[in-house]
């Protein structure tokens, strides 16, 4: 039985689909770490400049 042209573009269609997930996660990943080091890099320069700040009172 051969697969028929519906059932093979279905099967691309998925591929596709869970290709476009991965690109998605890794997108969504990279941005997360971003996020999280600008975070990080905020909440640290505020915190020097609060001891900073203190120090000089």
């Amino acid at each position: 039985m051969k697969p028929t042209p519906a059932i093979c573009f279905a099967a691309d269609v998925k591929k596709s689909r869970q290709m476009e997930k991965g690109r998605l996660l890794s997108i969504l990943n990279e941005y997360q770490l971003f996020i999280s080091s600008l975070y990080f890099s905020i909440a640290w320069t505020s915190h020097f400049a609060y001891f900073y700040l203190s120090l000089s009172h």
